[in-house]
Parts: C-alpha cells; structure tokens; sequence
C-alpha cells in the first residue's frame, strides 16, 4: 500500500507534468464562473505555477488575493511584478543607498484593483486573460491571469 505522501507525490507529478504548457486563457477558463469562497484548488496552484501563472482576484470588500506562482493577500494598492513575482509592500520614500524599490516600481508591471459597486475589476499594463466570480449567480469579480514571463527581468 502506498503512503499518501507518495500518493500525493504522484498526483502532483501527473497535474505538473499535464499542466506546464497550460496557458493564460486556459487558466481563465477554467476559472471562469466560480463561486466566491470557490475560486482557486490546490490544483488549481500547482497548475498555475507549473505554468509560470498569476492568478489576481478579489476577496471580500477590501482584499486582493493573488495566486500561481506568487501567493499573498493584498489591499486595494496597484500591485507591482517582475519576472521573479510579486514585490513586497515597501515605503514608497524609503532613502536608504541599498534600496532599489522605486526602480522596480517603475521597471514592473502593474495591476490596478478597483472595486466599485460591489465588483471587483483589475487593470493591467500586461497581457492577460479574464475570468468572472460570481456571488449567488451575480458577478462579483472579473480577475486576471497573467504569465510572469511577459514581466520584465527586474536586478535587485
């Protein structure tokens, strides 16, 4: 009988090696219409980071919830990738000689929540494909998937 860390470690090889030419427009549709409290798998993170993909969404009134290959929760503040993924949150007017954020800032891609009228919808200066949560059958989120290979190679 096999252990299930073993079964585990098979399942995972089998969705990697299934899922690592996965695109962004097949992330999003397979995103596309789930419920709010349903929206990413376990599965769904294995696939996206085999892929090199972001997932950007809404969650609740003021949290963004980015998943993939970055994982983390964030409030309504534009949103900041390089290649190697999501930069931490950091003083815009920090002066120390060793920080290079206001370079990466400028150099990143950005992603602009906004949440209005009780939906959630991202702006993107980077290529991206789009999928709706709903609430109850209403939407509530229109997200983004994004590859970090169309984010540029940022040197920290």
């Amino acid at each position: 009988m096999k252990s299930p860390q073993l079964t585990f470690g098979i399942l995972l090889t089998r969705i990697c090696k299934n899922k690592m030419n996965m695109t962004k427009e097949e992330m999003a549709a397979k995103l596309h219409g789930r419920e709010m409290g349903s929206e990413f798998t376990r599965e769904d993170r294995v696939a996206a980071k085999a892929a090199g993909l972001i997932a950007v969404y809404g969650y609740s009134d003021d949290c963004v919830e980015v998943d993939g290959v970055s994982c983390d929760e964030r409030g309504i503040a534009p949103l900041v990738f390089i290649r190697k993924g999501l930069i931490e949150q950091h003083e815009d007017e920090c002066e120390c000689k060793f920080c290079c954020y206001a370079q990466v800032v400028t150099d990143g891609k950005k992603v602009k929540p906004e949440y209005k009228d009780g939906v959630w919808r991202f702006w993107a200066d980077i290529p991206h494909a789009t999928f709706d949560i709903m609430d109850d059958g209403a939407l509530y989120c229109r997200g983004i998937v994004f590859s970090l290979s169309d984010c540029p190679e940022v040197k920290l």
